[in-house]
């Protein structure tokens, strides 16, 4: 079985994943995971999610600091009685964290339904200007789809929303900048700490840690 490095959109989302933990000021941190991650070898592309997000989030998961219902959640822990998003926004919400961690051999962040996380921790968790501006930047979103490629964003197919959410993350336009800087480290904390991946992933055990009460001894 050949080797692969870790592709080019996870490596952009764990070098992402440190930005959003340490700020863009301690680039030694992140100069360092960025060159074990271009140098790590990992057996076939199907074990290369798990074991980036597994040696990442062991490092350090335990610094995010999020509410205690954000750490191992569900679908049904995140659930709203009313969101404050409309219909049409959830769904290009949806398609947003679909393009941002999409499915592989693993679920990808729409399957986990972190668009719903990301709708409870910016209604819990943020004040109305972030509400507004995820708001606003899901309509500019399907906007700036509709000229690109004549559809609404989630009708485009992977190429075209993620060149459309590099040009809005490389945009000079307050608007689209604060979106994606919004938006995409949610998702990404989202998915990371979601019950699947913990659970399956990267088989997070909260500190001490799983006690072995009989293990065999050396004489």
């Amino acid at each position: 079985m050949g080797t692969t490095r870790p592709s080019g959109l996870i490596r952009e989302v764990l070098i992402d994943r440190l930005f959003v933990l340490f700020g863009w000021s301690d680039r030694r941190i992140v100069r360092i995971f960025e060159k074990f991650l271009l140098n790590k070898k990992l057996n076939a592309a199907s074990v290369e999610r798990r074991n980036a997000l597994k040696t990442l989030a062991g490092a350090l998961g335990g610094l995010v600091a999020l509410p205690g219902w954000a750490t191992g959640w569900t679908a049904e822990s995140v659930q709203l009685t009313k969101s404050f998003l409309p219909a049409d926004q959830i769904e290009t919400l949806a398609a947003v964290v679909d393009t941002i961690i999409p499915a592989t051999d693993t679920p990808g962040a729409k399957e986990l339904n972190v668009s719903q996380f990301i709708q409870k921790v910016v209604a819990d968790c943020y004040d109305k200007a972030a509400q507004d501006a995820l708001s606003n930047g899901l309509v500019l979103t399907n906007d700036l789809a509709q000229k690109a490629y004549g559809k609404p964003f989630g009708g485009g197919d992977a190429t075209q929303r993620t060149d459309l959410l590099k040009q809005m993350e490389q945009s000079t336009e307050p608007a689209q900048a604060t979106f994606i800087k919004l938006v995409k480290p949610l998702t990404i904390r989202g998915y990371l700490n979601s019950e699947y991946v913990m659970t399956n992933l990267t088989h997070y055990e909260f500190i001490p840690g799983h006690y072995h009460g009989c293990v065999p001894v050396k004489k």
